[in-house]
């Protein structure tokens, strides 16, 4: 399972750092990012609410439902790509498998997010996706009140687009986080991090404010190497 979890991930590592600098079409390559990053959620987190969220040892693999999951994953994410033009034009009057599969790539966005971070987050995006379909049964006097979409217009705003599920903050994960993320573990793993730890830890040797110190001329030093005030309190948070 590790083998797995760390192949794809290494792929997705290898295909970020190649649209740096080969870029790709943005709807297109938010897509195929979900489409390696979503399925692997369902392998690496338990669906259970109690105990430790994250997999790990024997006791941790995926049973039957992750799997099945993380291939629905795939499809949905993955379906877009096919026929790709066709697929644009067809937004503003989506088939029934794009609905479908609209339905199934919101679903499972949902229940990723639910294993990660909590039932708190997708309870409220359920809250709003709510409040666009009964928006028209407000009261007309209310501010928030308006007339109301039906679910074929929710679907394919969310699904057919830059600006539902392939929107800014997948493309900020996709592009910066991801970036930040490998950088921090190339420092890790190269030992720089922790050097640059070190090196801090004994200039200040030990005293009260020793930590905050060290703490303060890390980032000072990783941020040299940086440039950014995100990827150094990521690189630093990890090391």
């Amino acid at each position: 399972m590790a083998l797995i979890v760390g192949a794809v991930a290494f792929g997705v590592s290898v295909y970020v750092l190649y649209a740096v600098f080969r870029p790709v079409p943005a709807l297109q390559y938010r897509m195929g990012f979900l489409a390696a990053v979503l399925p692997l959620t369902f392998l690496a987190y338990r669906p259970a609410l109690k105990g430790p969220r994250f997999l790990c040892g024997d006791e941790g693999r995926p049973g039957i439902v992750d799997w099945v999951l993380a291939g629905l994953a795939v499809v949905v994410c993955a379906y877009p790509l096919v026929g790709f033009d066709e697929f644009l034009r067809r937004a503003v009057t989506p088939s029934t498998l794009d609905l479908v599969m609209a339905l199934g790539c919101v679903a499972l966005v949902l229940e990723a997010t639910r294993r990660t971070v909590g039932p708190i987050l997708p309870a409220i995006c359920l809250g709003f996706v709510a409040y666009a379909y009964y928006g028209g049964y407000l009261p007309v006097d209310w501010t928030l009140g308006h007339r109301g979409f039906d679910m074929e217009r929710i679907l394919s705003h969310m699904y057919m687009g830059t600006e539902g599920l392939f929107g800014v903050p997948l493309d900020v994960a996709a592009t910066y986080i991801v970036l930040f993320t490998i950088y921090g573990a190339v420092l890790d793993h190269s030992g720089a991090g922790k050097f640059f730890v070190d090196i801090s830890f004994a200039a200040f040797r030990r005293s009260a404010a020793a930590p905050g110190r060290t703490v303060t001329m890390a980032g000072f030093l990783l941020g040299t190497v940086s440039g950014s005030g995100t990827a150094t309190a990521v690189s630093l948070g990890s090391v």
